[in-house]
């Protein structure tokens, strides 16, 4: 069954220091934060959020957990896991999966999967929020890359998704100046790494 929701609200994110990890991911045993470095320590690992010399986000990267000279010291170690070029965000870890936020701009964002032991990317997606682990799957709003900004000379919607139409007209209409987008709830298999779409969409304003 298909499903639209609709948001009322402009949906800015405004790049923070302070980040929210992902509801349901493991919540860390320890967090130190100097500033310009910060480590979240949980039993097999130690992500590290390095600023980088922009400060528009860090460079993450995570390292086996163990004895060390301290946690400042403790970035200097060997990597198990290096994300690529950000600016990034670290957002959660579940089991050996790092989860990462790329970007500065509003939503929608990049979200990144890492499988920490195979040293490898194994999910990207553009995001919109919220995000959330529920039993072993990740959920998420899928963006589906449709933007419209004219009520009249816009409506390019596909078939499979007409039935919105009412809906996102109306929104431009209500809001001449601004965008709309359309996402899709979506389950990310945390095991398999398998997409499963809801048929369940979203529609919200975008600048």
């Amino acid at each position: 069954m298909r499903k639209v929701m609709l948001t009322v609200a402009i949906l800015v994110l405004f790049v923070s220091f302070t980040v929210a990890l992902v509801g349901g991911s493991q919540v860390p045993e320890f967090f130190s934060d100097w500033r310009f470095l910060r480590a979240h320590v949980f039993s097999d690992y130690v992500v590290y959020e390095l600023m980088q010399t922009d400060m528009s986000g860090f460079e993450v990267k995570v390292v086996q957990a163990g004895p060390t000279g301290g946690l400042k010291i403790g970035f200097f170690s060997k990597s198990v896991l290096v994300a690529e070029s950000g600016p990034n965000f670290f957002m959660g870890l579940w089991n050996d999966v790092l989860m990462v936020d790329t970007g500065t701009a509003p939503e929608p964002r990049l979200l990144s999967l890492y499988h920490i032991p195979e040293k490898r990317l194994v999910h990207r997606d553009s995001y919109f929020s919220p995000v959330e682990i529920d039993g072993e799957r990740l959920l998420y709003y899928r963006d589906i890359g449709l933007r419209f900004y004219d009520p009249v000379n816009e409506k390019r919607l596909p078939e499979e998704l007409a039935f919105l139409e009412e809906s996102l007209v109306s929104m431009l209409k209500d809001q001449p100046y601004l965008g709309v987008a359309i996402s899709e709830k979506v389950y990310l298999d945390l095991l398999t790494f398998e997409l499963v779409n809801t048929g369940e969409y979203v529609i919200r304003y975008v600048q």
